[in-house]
């Protein structure tokens, strides 16, 4: 470039070294506030209503819900801004709006409330009217405890927005019925408590769990709602029970069918033998000898007989019978002694509460 075209451009690059620092400062503020959070935000539209400047509180809070926004919004910032929203447009009377927007934030969390300290009659008649078109129940979670089993019981919170059959029920995780902790008509916030006990009067086992909330109101309309937590025990490990004892470890109690005939065949083997020594020994028995082991083959085939005899009419070995009373004599002893002290270690026990989730 020539020098005297550089000396033309200099005011030109004057000019915007000047405005540059005008241009950021503009910018900045804007840049600054693109990066808010959604706290930030929500913090500010509530200063603003509180000041009354809603029409400037309704153009954030309606940023904080868009769904363009760049920021993520939680459940209860959502909540929040809903409120603030119906409580903005009632001031401005736009009540069809207000009760909407109230009407969106009690679907979304049921205990949500106005304070009178915070809120104008308007703005809480408006609500009213919300509650009354929408039916929505909830359960709070539950808080992290430790109980005794044996004299306490779990707190709990369920809530209707408008009079309602409420039906409460604590339900294992894989079944489908529970215990009943509430049921009946019912509107707004009511505390109740679960003993851990299930319907048989047992404590509840360690496990998962769910506070399930159901409504139904005289329009029809019904609603439903379920928090989650688990039970652990914190106790002595227990003792298993000895298992009761198998075939395999009891004697045979009846005497089998061919038991008779093994008797028989004894008193003829007995008889047999009697015999064989009366016959084959005749030579060197005396006169007197032989018919002495005749009668003892004619004893013994009797005997053979009358303990077949014995053995068909009665079947059962009371030896063994008797044998086995005292195996399973010994076995209920000792499982007398282990629930014994498996009710002394759970008299000890105590259940700990964990919650594992928030209001469907």
């Amino acid at each position: 470039m020539r020098t005297g075209d550089t000396r033309r451009a200099r005011p030109w690059l004057t000019v915007l070294a000047l405005l540059l620092p005008l241009v950021l400062a503009f910018a900045t503020p804007r840049a600054a506030a693109a990066q808010g959070s959604t706290a930030e935000s929500l913090a500010q539209a509530t200063k603003l209503y509180e000041d009354l400047q809603v029409e400037r509180a309704l153009v954030l809070l309606r940023q904080v819900i868009s769904p363009s926004s760049p920021y993520e919004v939680s459940h209860e910032q959502r909540v929040k801004a809903y409120v603030y929203l119906g409580a903005s447009l009632a001031i401005l009377g736009m009540r069809d709006s207000s009760i909407a927007y109230f009407r969106a934030a009690l679907e979304r969390d049921p205990f949500t409330d106005l304070d009178p300290s915070r809120f104008t009659e308007r703005e809480r008649t408006a609500f009213g009217e919300a509650r009354r078109r929408t039916l929505a129940v909830g359960a709070r979670p539950l808080a992290p405890r430790r109980i005794d089993p044996h004299t306490d019981a779990i707190p709990m919170a369920i809530v209707s927005t408008h009079d309602a059959a409420v039906r409460a029920e604590v339900v294992a995780a894989g079944d489908t019925s529970g215990v009943a902790v509430f049921d009946r008509e019912a509107e707004g916030v009511r505390e109740i408590a679960w003993n851990v006990r299930l319907a048989d009067g047992r404590i509840a086992p360690a496990g998962r769990y769910w506070l399930v909330v159901r409504a139904l109101d005289n329009a029809g309309v019904t609603d439903s709602s379920s928090v989650g937590f688990e039970l652990a025990y914190d106790v002595a490990p227990l003792e298993d029970s000895i298992p009761p004892l198998a075939t395999s470890d009891l004697l045979p109690e009846r005497w089998p069918r061919s038991s008779a005939f093994r008797q028989l065949g004894k008193g003829v083997a007995f008889a047999a033998a009697g015999l064989a020594v009366s016959t084959l020994g005749s030579g060197k028995l005396e006169g007197s000898g032989r018919p002495l082991a005749r009668g003892i083959a004619i004893a013994g085939l009797a005997s053979g007989v009358a303990a077949a005899w014995d053995r068909t009419r009665h079947p059962v070995n009371e030896a063994a019978v008797q044998a086995n009373q005292r195996r399973r004599d010994a076995v209920a002893a000792r499982n007398a002694e282990i629930a014994s002290r498996n009710a002394a270690r759970l008299a000890l026990l105590r259940i700990i509460v964990i919650p594992i989730g928030a209001p469907e």
